[in-house]
């Protein structure tokens, strides 16, 4: 987990407070050529170095994880990644894990940037009268002329969540996953190929790269994915009950009871400390278990993100029912619809992740959303989680619990930005127009 802001005109910032990058790391280091400006915060979850790219011939701010660095004799993944584009650009296909970048070279006054496939690590980018490229919003809405789109909650009307690559903001985009921008011109960063031999073997063989020499956690929510991760991994546990809504971690003991009325108030501050919406409600229980988290110094949580749509778990896959994730619209074509959910709400659903508990200086890590398994031809036809759940059973002795569903107090959270008494109700759109609302008030 790192931070970073980078713009080509420092004479325009109007906010150097920089909170939301700087929340994201222990150290800054600011760095300047002419009239670019960068800042970046560092937590050095990797190795445990603090490791800085500061010299006379680039500017290079860096936040992600790298993890097959040392295969290719790297001490850090940061020295690996600006090797790779510097030196051996084709590479960059080899590159296995979550980063964002930004490079500029000053010799030949060249601009990169870059994003890995699966979108994990959040990417913004400005480029109107001049570019901001910034892992977080906030930084980037303080410092331009903006506001929220007119348009925005039409949008977000149209799929269950926000569309990818798009942001409530005027003017400021998602830098799109899996792309690499060389002054101006894109191409594709692809991940490598891997196979797997199986997903407990898989996930035994990831346990050694995904270690951190940082306190760890995982999240146990007690469904299929969070369960098997666990597992293996076997580190402190941590999860949500939404009191009264969770059938299934209302009867754990790790479980941070959340009532109706604090769940509200941390979708407040999470608006407040992003300056975004949550596109899901799991963003906000991120927000919630980093809170907690941190109180203990954990520095790294592992998730279950990408398994419903690797494996299949989705019932609309099973069932040829179009899902809401991607737009995808044609019945009975189950694997297109999947990988299409694949590629677009991948990004948008481990995005939240990296952003929520940035918020409190932890870096989230996702085993199944490794290229061993994303790039995976075995798992291409899978609908049901099969296999997963059979894991999930060998390690429990019970088969899992039916799908939680949503949890949370989305459509409440309508009565409490807008002081209306309504009853309980099931719509999403009162959701979507609250958050909306409390972003508006922000500016």
């Amino acid at each position: 987990m790192c931070g970073f802001f980078f713009t080509t005109d420092k004479d325009s910032l109007r906010d150097t407070g920089f909170e939301d990058v700087l929340q994201r790391g222990w150290n800054k280091t600011e760095y300047e050529h002419e009239n670019y400006f960068g800042i970046q915060s560092i937590l050095p979850a990797w190795s445990g170095d603090i490791q800085l790219i500061d010299n006379n011939d680039v500017l290079f701010f860096y936040t992600g994880e790298v993890y097959n660095c040392g295969r290719y004799g790297y001490d850090s993944d940061t020295d690996f990644v600006l090797d790779t584009i510097l030196n051996n650009r084709s590479r960059i296909n080899k590159l296995d894990g979550m980063f964002a970048f930004v490079l500029y070279i000053k010799a030949t006054d060249t601009l990169i940037i870059g994003r890995d496939k699966t979108g994990q690590i959040p990417l913004f980018v400005y480029n109107k009268d001049k570019l901001i490229v910034s892992n977080t919003i906030k930084s980037i809405v303080k410092n331009v002329d903006t506001k929220v789109k007119s348009t925005a909650f039409n949008t977000w009307q149209q799929h269950k969540h926000y569309i990818s690559q798009q942001t409530p903001w005027e003017d400021i985009d998602e830098f799109p996953a899996g792309k690499l921008w060389v002054n101006g011109v894109y191409s594709n960063i692809t991940g490598p190929d891997r196979n797997s031999i199986g997903i407990l073997n898989t996930l035994e063989h990831l346990r050694w790269h995904y270690k951190s020499p940082l306190p760890m956690a995982t999240v146990n929510s007690g469904g299929v994915d969070s369960g098997v991760i666990s597992k293996v991994w076997n580190e402190q546990e941590v999860s949500i009950n939404h009191v009264g809504k969770d059938y299934i971690s209302n009867n754990q003991s790790r479980a941070i009871e959340i009532n109706e009325t604090q769940w509200c108030e941390y979708v407040d501050r999470f608006i407040e400390d992003t300056y975004m919406v949550p596109y899901t409600w799991s963003w906000i229980g991120y927000y919630i278990m980093g809170e907690y988290l941190r109180k203990y110094q954990i520095n790294v949580l592992l998730t279950g993100e990408g398994a419903d749509e690797i494996f299949g778990g989705y019932p609309g896959y099973a069932q040829g029912v179009p899902t809401p994730y991607s737009g995808f619209t044609e019945h009975n074509r189950p694997i297109e619809n999947k990988l299409s959910d694949q590629k677009v709400f991948i990004p948008v659903a481990a995005m939240g992740a990296n952003l929520a508990l940035g918020c409190h200086t932890i870096e989230p890590r996702s085993p199944f959303l490794d290229s061993t398994f994303l790039n995976n031809e075995n798992y291409r036809a899978c609908v049901n989680k099969e296999e997963l759940k059979s894991i999930y059973t060998h390690f429990y002795g019970k088969q899992p619990d039916p799908k939680q569903g949503f949890a949370g107090f989305p459509n409440e959270y309508y009565n409490h930005v807008f002081g209306t008494n309504l009853a309980k109700f099931e719509n999403n759109n009162y959701w979507k127009e609250a958050c909306l609302q409390t972003l508006r008030n922000l500016t």
